[in-house]
């Protein structure tokens, strides 16, 4: 199922990273079993960046190239995160501003 079907172990790296990454960020979301209280307008970006930076800590040993990995992650969650930005940072916020927050975070997280 995706395993080995010869893609390389990059494009394989980013699919599973963002997989597990929305996974985490969306149990830690759940609004039935909330773990965490949001106070900040932007603090599900957070919580998605924190999710990041968590799963980037186990995997990074068994990339190849993890920093790579990690931009490739960081850039696509921040273009999702731009195309729902009510959600993600309480409404509209221009690009750069999300870019700047978004490696201040995995920064401080990492």
């Amino acid at each position: 199922m995706g395993w080995f079907s010869g893609r390389p172990r990059h494009e394989q790296s980013v699919k599973s990273m963002l997989q597990i990454t929305t996974g985490l960020y969306d149990s830690l979301v759940d609004t039935d079993h909330a773990v965490l209280r949001f106070k900040c307008r932007d603090s599900h970006f957070r919580c998605l960046f924190f999710s990041l930076s968590t799963v980037h800590g186990v995997c990074a040993p068994r990339m190849k190239n993890p920093d790579a990995v990690l931009n490739e992650c960081a850039h696509s969650l921040m273009k999702h995160a731009l195309n729902e930005p009510d959600t993600f940072f309480g409404g509209q916020v221009e690009p750069q501003y999300a870019a700047n927050a978004g490696a201040a975070y995995l920064q401080e997280y990492l």
